[in-house]
């Protein structure tokens, strides 16, 4: 291809976007996904039975996660980078025997950070009342538990 063909298809090309508005990153701008989406749930459950298992040496395992729900939801503005949505919920857990355990699991969704995170895909942090035995989460997961989300 000749240099002059090359450069008549940039000029074209670059002529074509001047015409178009400014270019922007909003369609990565996705808000979080809710609290009792069956993605968010199914994830959950997956990074539980996963490493969580594993690091706590336990052989507990979420069998369903009922009644969640939002507890706080703190918008991305000019002061904090990050939105994110405080979720509380039940986890029905299962272990050796057959017979359920109902715990609290509070868990965060963080919105997606625009280029510097994958787009459409919300971080997950949680902690499961009396499972937290470093206490990552404080307390009883008080940091997650906090209805202000401070």
């Amino acid at each position: 291809m000749s240099a002059a063909r090359i450069a008549l298809a940039l000029s074209l090309a670059l002529s074509a976007v001047s015409a178009q508005p400014a270019f922007s990153f909003e369609f990565l701008r996705m808000p979080a996904p809710q609290c009792d989406s069956a993605k968010v749930l199914a994830s959950l459950k997956e990074r539980v039975d996963g490493r969580f298992r594993s690091v706590n040496k336990t052989k507990l395992y979420i069998k369903k996660v009922v009644d969640a729900r939002t507890t706080y939801e703190r918008p991305k503005d000019e002061l904090h980078r990050v939105g994110r949505k405080f979720c509380h919920g039940v986890a029905l857990m299962g272990g050796a025997g057959s017979k359920y355990e109902k715990r609290d699991i509070w868990y965060t969704l963080s919105t997606p950070q625009d280029l510097a995170g994958i787009p459409g895909v919300a971080r997950i942090d949680f902690c499961i009342s009396g499972l937290d035995v470093w206490r990552i989460y404080g307390k009883d997961c008080s940091t997650l538990r906090t209805t202000i989300g401070w």
